[in-house]
């Protein structure tokens, strides 16, 4: 008997609890759409898109120079992005070599002799190129 009892409670709880919630859900379906739109304003910031800056590296230091095969870093990456925009072929040659990677292989340095410059790549010849 006494388990009997323990299940009808259980139930009950379960039965209070269930209509708690659907007319919470109820509530929220009839409202005026006005206090919708307050609630969710006072509750949820609004969203402002970040998007990534395009920067140049820091040039003060010319431990990066000269760029050669197998060079490595934002410059180089920096490079990449740059003689990508001067031409298409070119962008298509960094794009079959990996993309972006900030690494100096063939494929960049294949692109780079498309737009008419070739390694060892000097600190005066990079700002040229990437300005």
């Amino acid at each position: 008997m006494a388990q009997k009892d323990t299940k009808e409670k259980d139930n009950n709880i379960l039965l209070v609890g269930g209509s708690i919630i659907g007319i919470g859900i109820l509530y929220m379906m009839l409202r005026p759409k006005e206090a919708t739109a307050a609630i969710q304003a006072e509750h949820v910031p609004p969203l402002q898109p970040q998007l990534p800056q395009a920067s140049t590296p820091n040039l003060a230091s010319g431990s990066s120079f000269p760029i050669t095969l197998g060079t490595r870093g934002p410059h180089v990456k920096a490079l990449q992005i740059a003689i990508a925009k001067m031409n298409g072929l070119a962008k298509n040659q960094i794009m079959n070599g990996g993309g972006y990677d900030g690494f100096m292989g063939r494929m960049t340095e294949k692109a780079l002799k498309t737009v008419g410059y070739t390694l060892p790549i000097s600190q005066t010849t990079y700002n040229q190129i990437v300005r």
